[in-house]
C-alpha cells in the first residue's frame, strides 16, 4: 500500500528507510501522513499549521508515530468491519455453498481494495455508502437473524456439551460398577476356593 506524505509527496519508501516510521494526524483530526522531516519543519516554526489536504489543524497534540504494518492493520480492522457491517449475508441467504463462498470473496475483496486503495477503491467506498443509506433495513434485518442464528447456534452448542458430559458420566459409572462387579467376583472366587462358599454368584 503506497503512502504518500501530505506535504511534499514523498513515497512510504522513504518513509521504510527511516525503520518504517512516519507521523500521522490523529484520525479524530484528518488521518493524514506526513514525513519526519517535513513535520519538524513545521513545528519548528510555528505550533500548529493547516493540513495540506483538508485544511484540519496540525499540532504535537494531534499527531501520533506508528509503523506502516500498524497503520496498514488499523485500516484492515477499520474498513473490515464497517464493510462487513454492509455485506452481512449468511449462508441462509443463498441457495447453494458455492455461491456463499464466492460472496464471501467479493467481501474480501472489496476490503483489500479500499485498504490497498486500487484503482477500484474509491467505486467500492462510494458502494459502501450508498448501501449503508439505501439498504438500512435489510441490513438491520440480517444482523438480527445472523444474531438470531448465533443465539441458536450457541443453544445447540450448550445441548451438545450437556448430553456429551451426561454420557460421560454414565460411562464413567459403568467403568466404576464394572469394577466393582470384578472385585466381587473375584472376592467370591477366593472364597470358593478356600471352601467358604460353594459358588460364585454374579447377582451377589
Amino acid at each position: 500500500m503506497e503512502e504518500f506524505c501530505s506535504i511534499c509527496q514523498e513515497s512510504q519508501n522513504t518513509f521504510i528507510n527511516q525503520q518504517s516510521k512516519f507521523v500521522s494526524n490523529n484520525v479524530q483530526s484528518c488521518g493524514h501522513l506526513f514525513c519526519q522531516t517535513c513535520i519538524s519543519r513545521q513545528l519548528d516554526r510555528k505550533k500548529s499549521f493547516a493540513c495540506p489536504i483538508c485544511n484540519t489543524t496540525v499540532s504535537k497534540l494531534t499527531l501520533s508515530e506508528q509503523s506502516l504494518d500498524h497503520k496498514y492493520c488499523d485500516d484492515d480492522a477499520t474498513w473490515r468491519k464497517r464493510v462487513m457491517a454492509v455485506y452481512n449475508k449468511s449462508l441462509s441467504d443463498f441457495p447453494s455453498l458455492t455461491l456463499y463462498n464466492n460472496y464471501l470473496e467479493e467481501v474480501e475483496d472489496v476490503i483489500y481494495s479500499i485498504v490497498n486503495s486500487s484503482p477500484s477503491a474509491a467505486e467500492h467506498v462510494e458502494r459502501v455508502k450508498r448501501l449503508e443509506h439505501t439498504d438500512e433495513r435489510g441490513i438491520t434485518e440480517r444482523q438480527s437473524r445472523r444474531a438470531e442464528e448465533a443465539r441458536q447456534e450457541e443453544e445447540r452448542l450448550e445441548t451438545e456439551d450437556a448430553e456429551a458430559e451426561r454420557w460421560r458420566r454414565e460411562r464413567n459409572e459403568e467403568v466404576v460398577n464394572e469394577k466393582v462387579l470384578k472385585g466381587k467376583l473375584k472376592r467370591q472366587k477366593m472364597e470358593v476356593h478356600l471352601g467358604e462358599r460353594t459358588e460364585v454368584s454374579n447377582g451377589e
